[in-house]
């Protein structure tokens, strides 16, 4: 009986989990679904997937937390990159997806399920960096290198509604999900590309007067293997991570300072994109 109750516990506290952590199941390139990283799949041997493993969920989970604030500004930390951990294993995925310019790129975000937490408020920011000829495998991505340009990003509309709130517009207790949809430049340059789709949690950030901050910021990035197909010739580059987003841009209490135009960090959009 002890035992049978000890497992029904152990149940319990893994779909509590499972619904409380981001998760993102599978994904969607130009129509075709390929499989994303659950907290199953994060144990050896790990399973090749377009999809760089990448420490998702409960921040205070070793093996699947998010990025600190002190990771992602600090150009020692590869974590806040498309790595997970800077450690060569956990980006020498092979694959990639194929994707026509112009196409679109569907992550289904699973999670915050529970009445504790509720799903993010913040920014949502896209990047593309052109991988070495050598191909997307096996390559970190990271500072000093500056191959990623913004294709896209959204903030806090005029309405004071952010973007990660029309991400999960749908999202319930019972159906804790959000839909994020990007599309890639029509024009492009074909080639092997990272795609890094990010969104920014301020609503743990606290300011204290006018000047101190306790910088509690959380961020979820994820990482996708593309190989862009088409007649396109921009290439964009210029920006590092660790790097790119700095602190300050990102100090803003969505409780104190509601009414308060928001930057989105980061640079602009890359100029010369089109999306038509």
């Amino acid at each position: 009986m002890c035992s049978t109750m000890l497992a029904l516990a152990a149940l319990a506290i893994h779909i509590g989990r499972a619904l409380a952590s981001p998760d993102i199941p599978q994904f969607e390139v130009d129509g075709k679904t390929y499989p994303g990283w659950t907290d199953a799949d994060i144990t050896p041997p790990k399973a090749e997937k377009v999809m760089r493993l990448f420490p998702l969920g409960n921040p205070w989970d070793t093996a699947t937390g998010f990025v600190s604030v002190n990771q992602f500004d600090n150009t020692y930390y590869d974590w806040y990159v498309c790595t997970s951990e800077g450690s060569p294993e956990r980006y020498n995925t092979t694959k990639t997806a194929p994707i026509r310019a112009g196409g679109i790129v569907n992550i289904p975000w699973t999670g915050w399920g529970s009445a504790e937490q509720s799903p993010p408020k913040g920014p949502v920011l896209n990047y593309m960096a052109k991988c070495p000829k050598s191909g997307c495998s096996g390559w970190a991505a990271n500072y000093p290198q500056t191959p990623w340009f913004k294709i896209s990003h959204d903030g806090l509309d005029a309405d004071g509604v952010w973007a990660t709130t029309k991400i999960f517009k749908n999202h319930t207790l019972k159906n804790p999900k959000g839909l994020a949809t990007i599309k890639i430049p029509t024009n492009l340059a074909p080639g092997d590309y990272l795609l890094r789709h990010e969104m920014i949690d301020l609503k743990r950030q606290i300011r204290w007067g006018e000047s101190y901050w306790n910088d509690y910021i959380d961020f979820f990035p994820v990482c996708l293997q593309l190989t862009v197909t088409g007649s396109g010739t921009v290439v964009g580059s210029g920006s590092s991570f660790p790097g790119a987003h700095k602190r300050e841009e990102l100090r803003y209490d969505v409780n104190k300072d509601v009414g308060k135009p928001y930057t989105i960090p980061g640079p602009p959009v890359y100029p010369g994109l089109k999306f038509d």
